[in-house]
Parts: C-alpha cells; structure tokens; sequence
C-alpha cells in the first residue's frame, strides 16, 4: 500500500482536496511495475486559469494528486504516491525548501530499506535548473531523480503538464534511467541536470537546451542517446556532511548580473548584507572591468568567495593560467544559476578559498593548462 499525504495547499485547492488528516487510501499494488514517489511542490502543472491563458494563471492550486489522477492508467506504469510537499509558484522557493525536498528525496530513494525505484518532483519552470542541479550534487545512490514541470496550466487549451508528467514517472522507474543523476523531463525531452536551463520564457519548447539532451520519448516511452555516464565537470557532495548540524539551510550565496556601467558598489553592499558568497555573471566568457576589481578583491580578503560566470548559455568562463593573477573565481562550464548552488554546497561543507578554486576550475585547468 502507498500512501497519499497533502498539505500546504491554498484556499482553492483545500476546497478540492482531502484534508491532511484523510485516512489512507488503499490501493491494489502491482508486482510488475516498479514503485515511484511523486512530490509536488506547486507551479504551472498545478496552474488555474482560463482555457486561454498561458501566462496570467494562478500557479499552484491544483494539489498533485489530482493532475495524476487525470492521467489514464497511471498504474499501469507505476505503483504511484503522491507527498504534496508544497503547492506554490517556484520563484517563492528559498533555501530551506530545496534542503527539505533535497532530505525527503535522500529518504525515499537512497535508505538501505528503500523499495522506491526512482522520485519525481513537479515544479514551475522559472528555477527548474537550480532545483534539478541541487539534486544532482545530493543525491548519490544512482536512483533516477526526475524534476518535471510544465509551461501552460492544466486548465489551457493543450496542457502539457499531463503528458509530462506520465513521461516523468515513466523514467523513474526505468532501469535505464540508473545512474545518469539528476534528470530535466519536458516536451518529450530528457535532460542531464547538470546542463539543463530554461532557454525560453513563453514556448512549449522552453527547455530546448541542445547541450542538455540526453534522450528523448517515443510512445511516452523512454529512449536514450547515450550508455550510462555522467558529465565530465560534475561534482558531488555528500548530503549529511552538507546538512550537518541539523542545518535548516544553505549559506547565503548572492548574485550581481554583468552589464555596461557595471556597478561595483553592489558587490560591497552584498557582503555588507552578509552574503558568505558571490556569483558574478561577468559580461561574455566571464569579463570583469578592470574598474570592479578593487571591490571584489575587498570582499575576497574578508573571506568571501566571489565566482564568475559566462554571460552566454553555451560555452565557458575559461579559469587564467596563473590562479593567483585574479582573486576571484571562473565558473568553467557552470552556468550562473548553477554556480550559486554549487557555491552554496562548497560553503556548506566549510571549502577554503582554494578548494572551491579546484571545484570550478580544476578539471578545466587541467584540460587546457596541463596543471
């Protein structure tokens, strides 16, 4: 028997929902197919709106029990449960949130008594890559971790949030899907987590991120490019050493957008706001103007990391040949978004400066320096 939990729903959604103390619903478990977890936590997929509207909809109502229910013959993919962890738009989510989901998610799939074949999390789309990646740098037992989502409401004319979400639960409890981390699934697309962004903030296609594509969905089944592997800059990090001492939430990571006229000042009054780390996404390949540097290297001598990214999606901050010829930091590969999770979890597990040095840098380094 699986269980259904709900709870943290809005006004609209209680009126349609169970409350949180409802008994358990029993249901007749299959032996043949594997056993997946969905958490929902909100977003477009559990959008209202009217049969036209694709962008001024109320996020977060529907409780996700109810959008699986829509989909015809679930059980015949999966014995389904459903945790509704929360029901919000994803750009209300802070830290907290994502070490929750990140905790939950550790439980289900990797405790040594765990029958779960793989865990799905439903989100809104706005910060699908920052929750995804935390997942893939957490989540180590190579269990499928499928983040999925969807870009119109469930009550618009076309919804793909249903198809998604089959899709999603389907590769969770594939065998294929082992070992290839944390993955992205919208639009008949799979995605690594490591390289996946939001490419466009209106289209079905939002996810349309060439880098990232690792297979894709025939049927709503699942197919891969590639044999099993993980991308070639990805790190990992232990979550109990993350979270340890109970720790509610992530060091506070802030990040400043490059531009003409950049002004450094921000730079200063983020670490006077008690920013313990920064993410610049410097102008290009990660350019810093020469009249910034002051600021940063301030802020570095107080012991705040400061980690530059590329501007464009494709390509990378390319670290200098001499480390010690900047204060600051090259993200290589990691994307912006990307790069304050990952500065957030170095922090957390106490790296000193040099150390995250090597986390953005040093397979990089080593591929184009020799070092």
């Amino acid at each position: 028997m699986r269980f259904e939990a709900l709870s943290t729903l809005t006004a609209a959604a209680l009126a349609a929902a169970a409350p949180a103390t409802a008994p358990v619903e029993a249901r007749q478990e299959k032996t043949d197919v594997p056993n997946v977890t969905v958490i929902g936590t909100g977003g477009t997929i559990a959008g209202v709106g009217s049969e036209f509207d694709t962008t001024g909809y109320e996020a977060g109502v529907i409780p996700i029990k109810t959008v699986m229910d829509r989909i015809p013959d679930l059980d015949t993919r999966a014995n389904v449960s459903a945790i509704q962890y929360s029901n919000k738009a994803s750009e209300a989510f802070v830290s907290s949130d994502m070490v929750d989901i990140a905790k939950l998610t550790n439980d289900l799939l990797c405790a040594p008594d765990s029958d779960q074949a793989g865990v799905v999390i439903t989100e809104g789309t706005d910060t699908v890559e920052e929750t995804a990646f935390l997942l893939d740098s957490l989540i180590n037992c190579n269990k499928p971790v499928i983040v999925t989502a969807s870009m119109r409401p469930g009550t618009a004319v076309s919804s793909d949030g249903q198809g998604n979400l089959l899709e999603a639960i389907t590769l969770a409890g594939s065998e294929k899907a082992k070992g290839r981390g944390a993955m992205v699934v919208l639009n008949d697309r799979i995605q690594s987590a490591f390289y996946t962004s939001k490419m466009n903030a209106n289209n079905m296609d939002a996810f349309d991120e060439k880098n990232a594509e690792i297979g894709g969905f025939l049927n709503y089944e699942p197919y891969f490019y590639y044999t099993q592997a993980q991308p070639t800059f990805k790190k990992t990090f232990n979550l109990d050493e993350t979270l340890k001492n109970n720790a509610t939430s992530l060091p506070k990571v802030d990040m400043i957008y490059g531009s003409q006229d950049f002004d450094s000042g921000l730079i200063t009054a983020a670490a006077s706001l008690g920013s313990e780390g920064i993410v610049i996404q410097g102008v290009g390949e990660g350019s810093i103007p020469s009249f910034a540097v002051d600021a940063i290297n301030e802020v570095v001598d107080q012991g705040i990391p400061v980690v530059v990214s590329a501007k464009p999606i494709y390509g990378a901050s390319v670290p200098m040949e001499d480390a010690s010829s900047a204060s600051y930091i090259k993200s290589g590969y990691v994307k912006a978004a990307q790069a304050k999770v990952y500065l957030e979890l170095a922090l957390a597990n106490g790296y000193n400066m040099d150390q995250i040095r090597e986390l953005f840098e040093g397979d990089l380094r080593s591929a184009i320096f020799h070092q």
